[in-house]
């Protein structure tokens, strides 16, 4: 199964292609991936991207589209309907019959990390809400031009884990808080146990197993993929020490 991701940090933060190639190949599943995914990316710049338009004249199996975390709820009218032509246009005439999932993101933990966006986007149950309904209304855009187009649900994943805090009478913004731990300490990006939890989503998008049922849960071995990681990078960075250390509890 070759992948191709195109999206921005949401995808390279701790390597989320290699952390859900661990767990494809601990269930039996061989993959490969090429990504262009540079930081903040939204889908109109990578319409406009020469090397996405590369990518996916290449031969994959699926698709994988993110769009820059603030666009999809539609904060920015602008912003959101440029996206929308970008599918239209650009993305829609070159998945027309193949399979591609929307990564459908979370809300920012404490309400947008964007100044000028915030109003908009108070806390995190709006945005989370806003963007849930935007990245549906991307799929349904896809699958009306001929894309074999779905959602890889990992906002709703987040949502879960904030839900069951909030019932469990737990304050989900305290650090101590499983929600909380879902984000680095800007509280927009993923923490490794985040990324792990979007490669949850996407196994179980791909396989229609979740992992835990699967063999992947015991034939697992993190220090590997960890080393793998390690090494990839430093083939792409040279002597760059590794301080990310996407395994550690």
């Amino acid at each position: 199964m070759h992948i191709a991701w195109i999206g921005n940090s949401y995808v390279y933060y701790h390597d989320l292609p290699l952390m859900l190639a661990g767990l494809l190949a601990a269930g039996g599943v061989s993959s490969s991936s090429g990504q262009v995914t540079p930081g903040g990316q939204r889908l109109a710049q990578h319409a406009a991207d020469l090397s996405v338009a590369a990518l996916l004249e290449q031969p994959w199996d699926v698709a994988v589209l993110q769009d820059n975390s603030a666009v999809p709820g539609g904060a920015d009218s602008g912003d959101r309907a440029a996206s929308e032509s970008a599918l239209r246009d650009f993305f829609a005439p070159r998945l027309a019959g193949r399979r591609v999932l929307l990564y459908g993101t979370w809300g920012h933990a404490a309400g947008c990390a964007y100044a000028r966006l915030r109003a908009r986007y108070p806390d995190y149950a709006t945005m989370q809400r806003l963007t849930t309904a935007g990245c549906e209304g991307y799929t349904q855009l896809l699958r009306a031009a001929g894309a074999e187009a779905e959602l890889a649900p990992v906002g709703d994943a987040f949502e879960l884990v904030h839900r069951e805090e909030v019932e469990a009478g737990r304050d989900p913004l305290s650090p101590a808080s499983l929600f909380r731990r879902l984000y680095a300490p800007d509280d927009l990006h993923p923490s490794r146990l985040g990324s792990y939890l979007a490669a949850c989503v996407f196994f179980a998008a791909l396989t229609g197993a979740h992992v835990e049922d699967s063999a992947a849960a015991s034939r697992f071995r993190p220090s590997e993929a960890q080393a793998e990681h390690d090494r990839k990078m430093r083939e792409k960075h040279g002597t760059l020490e590794i301080t990310t250390r996407f395994w550690q509890k």
